[in-house]
């Protein structure tokens, strides 16, 4: 365990929350007080400037650029407002509230190097969403040196549903399994530990190289080799393993259907990254409904 893994653990950085205005920061920021008064953390509203990073067409960011333009405008009302929301609800939290015109996405990152979670919201997974809203999301999932989360949906506080964590062996890395096992263990929530491995085509395979029970017997050795340590060091956390054939985003997505976090390794850095839309993390922040949870800290940069 390294000590930049454990400063999400028991750090004492702060939650860090992107608030624009939108119903979807809203209530982001909504769900992020909860978790840090839930972790005896200290939550940082930020509003700030529009992403410099966005690689858009001239038609889409003029678009973004006016609606931007006008929640800036509101900027000072819509932290009041927020702040006054989360004070009444949390009212021995540690709350603060920075409102900054540099550019969002600069400054989540310059952020994450004190914090111990990067919260954004977005609501709204159609594709056009995507390229126009995303683009903040992806660079700062791409450069944070802390876990990030990509708010939406509907949970707003902590559930009894299940947290889900996506286990590929020693490449989930440690970020990805004690941000999972911290979040069921302070919510008192079941860990679904989900291993998806893509079975070979029985195609390329004659019957008698085909051990499918010597092949799926690795493979739960793979997953539980993997979760077996934190559940040593967590104990009251119920953990359930799932060995799923098939795509790991689709064998996430179906588990997250009745869970209320998903927490995948985001093993990628970088514009080049941000990219690689067949990635299983990129799916999740494009596909599902319930938060997602990309976890990594500076020692897990190669």
């Amino acid at each position: 365990m390294t000590e930049a893994t454990d400063r999400f653990v028991a750090g004492s950085g702060p939650i860090v929350v992107g608030v624009d205005g939108t119903p979807a920061s809203t209530s982001a920021a909504r769900w992020a007080a909860a978790v840090a008064d839930r972790f005896g953390a200290p939550l940082e509203l930020i509003n700030a400037g529009h992403s410099t990073r966005s690689a858009l067409g001239e038609a889409a960011a003029a678009i973004r650029a006016a609606v931007l333009a006008a929640q800036q405008e509101a900027a000072t009302g819509v932290l009041e407002s927020v702040e006054h929301q989360i004070r009444a609800d949390f009212p021995g939290l540690d709350v603060v509230t920075v409102r900054s015109d540099e550019p969002i996405d600069t400054l989540l990152i310059a952020r994450s190097r004190d914090a111990r979670l990067i919260v954004l919201g977005s609501d709204d997974l159609s594709a056009a969403a995507a390229l126009v809203v995303g683009s903040t999301t992806l660079a700062v999932t791409g450069h944070s040196s802390c876990p990030v989360v990509a708010w939406r949906g509907a949970v707003r506080e902590a559930t009894s549903q299940p947290i889900v964590l996506g286990v590929d062996g020693e490449r989930t890395g440690a970020a990805a399994f004690a941000a999972a096992f911290e979040f069921a263990d302070r919510f008192g929530v079941e860990l679904r530990a989900v291993h998806a491995w893509p079975a070979p085509h029985p195609d390329f395979l004659t019957p008698f190289q085909a051990d499918w029970d010597g092949l799926e017997a690795l493979q739960w050795s793979v997953l539980l080799n993997a979760v077996e340590p934190w559940t040593k060091r967590y104990p009251a956390v119920k953990v359930t393993n799932y060995l799923e054939r098939g795509n790991p985003a689709e064998a996430l997505l179906k588990h997250a259907s009745d869970a209320q976090l998903v927490v995948v390794a985001n093993r990628g850095r970088g514009a080049v990254a941000s990219a690689l839309l067949g990635s299983t993390s990129l799916n999740l922040l494009h596909h599902c409904r319930v938060p997602v949870l990309l976890g990594h800290t500076v020692s897990d940069r190669t």
